[in-house]
């Protein structure tokens, strides 16, 4: 027995420690950044023989991945040892890893600790919506949009901060975690961000981090765009109570404006329905600071056809944001009278009044929009307040204005005009009727005291006295012959005979040889044999041989009424613009009147 070499008596392990290069290893558990490498070294209790070491890592030996094993000699043992690099994966991630060694054959392996293994997958993408256009995000002026900002698969999971013009905006963000334990987290945060104008130009993003002392992540930078909408928008001049007056063919600029605004407003007239943007002025955005003033110049001509439509304008500066329109402003299209017209008409514009008689004169606009204010003149003395009140009538929207004075005689008128005018727009010339000439005539009396002449140019006729006027009516004689022209049936009795009374009358050429004269007149001709009305005349002592029958002469007088007088056609084979001899029967102790009157 003495003879016994203990140094093959086998000494089984009794130990098998596993340990890292730095102590990283809290209650057994181990954090590895995915695609970062640890190594680990696996040691025995001394033990005799030297120990045999296994790698495991979840249910998989990776032993063939572990350096060579050396062997120390602690006395007469070993203390035997085994390193393995490891790289972490992802899907090692909440593994055992551990070691075991045996170093009896058939002998019992002896593990070692069991380390969790926490796979960390850092954040290497942060993603930012929405991105705008070349990364310049629009945002309305006092109006929120939600960015979000996400990460890449990780774990555990980022913490997003959420960054405008380089201030921490952080405390007005959520932060969105996704995944289990087992799994990679996907991080988002939402901002709901509200567009300030002091904002504009400044750049918003996110950061992440999720590994303590690892450089941040950053999202791209977004610059801010605060756009100011349009929402008012002016348009003048405005008129009154929202209409405006225009004369057709005048012109009127209209403008456009909008408020401060960014960007400038794109701006469209209308008149009623339609778009008569093409007819306006290249639009001229003013700048004022970090804003603009957007206008249009829109140069209207009046139009009939445009008359109660309405003008207006309407403008945007934002897609997809309502148009902003302006008031409607109605037009109201003037149209100016060119003419007016006073009534009764009269040859040569005169007219013949009796002293004290009533005259009525109407005065017709042409058509013309607003109705027009009528005044009436007589020797340039407005009588406009005599007159009537003016009733215009409506046609087809246009108004014919109309008025009328009712005119009394009086003999200091006479040889005045008398006229009427017209205007409807103000500040626009007056319109003038035709100028006419009032001739007033005298009121005759019965108790005429001299002989009054009248001066004809070429013919003077002598208007008798009572005097004579009695010794006519004392005339014993049956029948007095006198020559005479007549106009028969409404006809003229010659076309040289236009002397400016009314037709059908009877003339007497006053160039006779009767001891007693008459003038005779009837208005209402029927047949040769017509009641008339005459007027005692004057004696002439041309003998009947020298008379002139071109050379009529007519006088007008208001008389008594008349008696019949009769006609004794003689000569009834003359041709019908031939004067014709008449003889008249006057009946006894009777004088008579004419009565003529001018053309109306």
């Amino acid at each position: 027995m003495n003879n016994i070499d203990f140094k093959f008596v086998l000494a089984p392990i009794t130990t098998v420690d596993i340990t890292v290069e730095k102590d990283i290893i809290a209650n057994d558990e181990i954090e590895l950044i995915e695609g970062k490498s640890q190594t680990f070294t696996c040691t025995t209790s001394p033990s005799r023989p030297a120990a045999w070491i296994q790698w495991h890592i979840g249910i998989l030996n990776v032993t063939d991945y572990a350096q060579g094993q050396p062997s120390v000699q602690n006395g007469d043992k070993y203390i035997s040892s085994s390193k393995i690099t490891y790289i972490a994966t992802n899907t090692d991630h909440l593994k055992i890893m551990y070691c075991d060694a045996v170093n009896i054959e058939g002998g019992v392996k002896v593990n070692s600790s069991k380390i969790y293994l926490h796979i960390i997958v850092p954040t290497t993408k942060l993603t930012i919506r929405p991105t705008g256009y070349n990364y310049t995000i629009e945002v309305v002026k006092e109006q929120s949009k939600i960015f979000t900002c996400t990460t890449d698969s990780s774990r555990p999971a980022a913490f997003i901060q959420w960054y405008v013009g380089g201030q921490n905006v952080t405390n007005q963000t959520q932060m969105l975690q996704t995944g289990n334990e087992s799994e990679l987290y996907t991080s988002s945060s939402s901002f709901n961000y509200t567009g300030r104008s002091i904002d504009d130009g400044l750049y918003i993003y996110c950061e992440t981090l999720n590994i303590k002392g690892r450089t941040r992540v950053k999202s791209y930078m977004l610059k801010i765009n605060i756009l100011i909408p349009v929402t008012l928008l002016t348009i003048t001049p405005s008129g009154y109570h929202n209409e405006i007056n225009i004369v057709e063919g005048e012109n009127r600029t209209f403008t456009c404006t909008t408020n401060h605004i960014r960007p400038a407003a794109l701006i469209h007239w209308y008149i009623g329905k339609q778009n008569v943007t093409n007819q306006a002025q290249l639009q001229t955005p003013k700048q004022f600071g970090d804003s603009v003033i957007s206008s249009s110049r829109f140069e209207y001509t009046g139009i009939d056809n445009d008359h109660t439509k309405v003008i207006y304008c309407q403008a945007f500066n934002v897609v997809n944001r309502q148009k902003i329109k302006s008031s409607e402003i109605e037009l109201y299209i003037k149209l100016p009278i060119k003419m007016a017209t006073i009534s009764p008409a009269s040859d040569n514009n005169v007219m013949n009044v009796i002293e004290g008689d009533a005259q009525t004169f109407n005065c017709i606009t042409d058509a013309g929009r607003p109705a027009a204010w009528i005044q009436w003149y007589i020797g340039g003395k407005n009588l406009t307040n005599q007159a009537e009140a003016q009733t215009p009538q409506q046609d087809h929207r246009m108004f014919i204005s109309f008025s009328k004075l009712r005119y009394t005689a009086v003999t200091t008128d006479h040889k005045k005009v008398i006229f009427c005018e017209g205007i409807n727009i103000e500040g626009r010339q007056k319109v003038n009727s035709n100028n006419m000439l009032l001739f007033i005539n005298e009121q005759s009396n019965n108790d005429l005291t001299s002989d009054v002449l009248i001066n004809d140019g070429n013919l003077n006729t002598m208007v008798l006295s009572e005097e004579h006027h009695s010794e006519l009516l004392n005339y014993e004689s049956d029948s007095i012959e006198h020559t005479s022209i007549s106009s028969e049936h409404g006809r003229n009795g010659s076309e040289y005979s236009d002397d400016g009374y009314e037709r059908p009358y009877t003339t007497l050429v006053v160039n006779h040889h009767a001891e007693d004269e008459h003038v005779y007149h009837t208005t209402q001709h029927i047949s040769n044999n017509d009641n008339v009305s005459c007027k005692h005349s004057t004696e002439f002592s041309q003998p009947k041989s020298s008379i002139d029958l071109t050379n009529r002469e007519v006088r007008a007088n208001k008389g008594i009424k008349s008696s019949q007088l009769y006609y004794f056609e003689e000569n009834s084979n003359e041709t019908e613009t031939a004067f014709r001899q008449s003889s008249v029967k006057l009946r006894k102790h009777k004088a008579e009147y004419i009565n003529l009157s001018l053309k109306q």
